[in-house]
């Protein structure tokens, strides 16, 4: 796991939300109409070495079933769950500590094949002409470019240290180099069609999350730099910051400051209209960059991991700040913050998708 995501996971527990609704239903079989083929996912990364990583599925009717890939194979997903894609009729979970990608049919959850040969897998997104690529890397990083057809690894792009998330623009792919066990500043670009990497930008300290808005701009968070001694102590750090690119031109606009010195957010959202962003720092903040100042109003007073918008209605999910040891609960939020359900996940839930 991250460095910094290990420092976001030492806060303490949190009070629960008494305005939530009770848990959701939770049922061991499929919809019988679509299967699993909608409705969110939510990724569970598990305990480290403990092999119980999971994925807890929530139907459009709120039904929610908890380690869905278990309930349907009989065997463990595998150790550390980073992060779960849907690319056609396949769902696409990456585990990080066992070095994989399983494969699972999306209206059963059956196992349909595996992708191996990765050192330490991140994020996948859809590269096209039934390709993907798969961010791959702790120090020097590589995207690896993956025939859907066969599962197999067919070439590898170099780019930054450590790539983590990525975006999707146009025919382009921009990789946050988030710089893994050292420390890098850069977001790559590759063009999706060619493999070709066609530009660097500068940014600052660990980019961790991007975006893309409605005027032709992205937006990256970059988390900053925690500093140590030779003994380990903390002697300083770098401030996180927002970014805005141009996406045209593919140069830095702008930079705010996020937050104190010490503070270290990894997690960006834009609303479904592309005019109003969603961070976590300490608290989840909407900014509106159109008709607001930064940095926004604070609009969830506590600590949350997994912000994701749910596209069709701009509602929020979260998730709990995880122990990795007890399962984890999911939020959900109308688009200013008002509570409006939760729900209990599985262990260390870090990411939601939905489809």
């Amino acid at each position: 796991m991250m460095k910094n995501l290990a420092i976001l996971f030492s806060f303490g527990s949190l009070l629960l939300l008494n305005a939530c609704k009770p848990d959701d239903v939770i049922v061991d079989n499929p919809p019988a109409d679509t299967g699993y083929s909608t409705g969110a996912f939510v990724v569970n990364e598990g305990s480290f070495l403990q092999n119980n990583a999971s994925i807890t599925h929530v139907a459009e009717d709120g039904t929610v079933t908890n380690d869905v890939y278990y309930a349907q194979n009989q065997v463990e997903l595998g150790d550390v769950l980073q992060s779960f894609t849907v690319i056609g009729d396949r769902g696409y979970a990456v585990l990080n500590n066992s070095q994989k990608v399983e494969v699972v049919d999306m209206v059963t959850m059956k196992h349909a094949g595996a992708i191996s040969g990765l050192s330490y897998p991140r994020f996948m997104v859809s590269a096209g002409n039934n390709k993907a690529f798969v961010s791959n890397g702790s120090t020097d990083g590589t995207i690896e470019v993956v025939d859907l057809a066969s599962n197999q690894i067919e070439s590898s792009i170099a780019v930054g240290k450590g790539p983590q998330r990525m975006g999707v623009y146009g025919n382009d792919v921009w990789v946050c180099n988030e710089g893994g066990w050292t420390l890098d500043s850069t977001i790559t670009i590759v063009n999706a069609a060619s493999h070709n990497v066609i530009d660097t930008v500068f940014v600052g300290h660990r980019p961790s999350d991007i975006v893309f808005d409605q005027l032709g701009y992205a937006w990256v968070l970059c988390a900053g730099e925690t500093f140590y001694d030779a003994n380990w102590a903390v002697v300083g750090h770098s401030l996180a910051k927002l970014y805005r690119i141009d996406v045209a031109a593919h140069a830095v606009v702008s930079s705010i400051p996020v937050g104190l010195p010490g503070d270290h957010p990894t997690q960006l959202e834009i609303s479904p209209d592309g005019q109003v962003l969603y961070y976590e720092n300490n608290g989840v903040y909407r900014f509106d960059f159109v008709n607001a100042d930064f940095p926004g109003d604070l609009i969830i007073g506590e600590a949350r991991t997994a912000l994701r918008i749910q596209p069709s209605t701009g509602q929020l999910w979260c998730a709990s700040i995880s122990d990795f040891t007890n399962p984890s609960t999911v939020y959900v939020y109308s688009a200013t913050g008002a509570p409006l359900k939760s729900f209990t996940a599985g262990i260390g839930t870090n990411g939601i998708e939905f489809q």
